[in-house]
């Protein structure tokens, strides 16, 4: 690849992640699964695995529909806040690279208020001329659950 093609190709990797917080987010599913091979999978873990904790990876969700499916039914009546900074993108070919980007997200339902810190851990690959997302595992440095009362968006927690 040379190098304009390069540069080229990382700005659009780096515009398909702020379209799949951004939808996320916005909870525009179908626009969300834009952003995904058809044969992608998703993990993300519920514990922090640092210092030797167990990561509590949860099973993995394979296709773009079943990971549209999974994560529009987990994440319809939360509010949620992701952001992704500084990634580390490295080309395997002219249609494959991989991906970390040090990530926060705020996730609020309405009985818990979730605050994390990690790496998405991504791999994209080129599909009809379009970079794409094929895989992606969430692994978390720091969580922070609070339990609170009322309704999500609308009751913050204490402290």
């Amino acid at each position: 690849m040379d190098p304009v093609e390069k540069l080229l190709a990382l700005e659009e990797i780096k515009q398909l992640r702020a379209k799949y917080w951004r939808s996320l987010d916005t909870k525009q599913w179908e626009e969300w699964g834009s952003v995904f091979t058809e044969d992608c999978w998703l993990k993300f873990d519920g514990g922090v695995s640092t210092g030797g904790g167990d990561p509590q990876t949860h099973p993995t969700v394979e296709t773009r529909k079943g990971m549209v499916e999974f994560v529009s039914n987990l994440l319809h009546q939360a509010v949620t806040v992701h952001q992704g900074h500084f990634p580390e993108i490295e080309f395997i070919s002219d249609t494959e690279a991989k991906g970390v980007w040090p990530m926060e997200d705020i996730v609020e339902h309405a009985t818990t208020w979730t605050h994390g810190h990690g790496h998405y851990h991504d791999t994209y690959r080129k599909v009809d001329g379009k970079w794409l997302i094929s895989t992606v595992h969430l692994k978390r440095l720091r969580m922070r659950v609070t339990t609170v009362g009322g309704i999500p968006g609308r009751a913050m927690p204490n402290g």
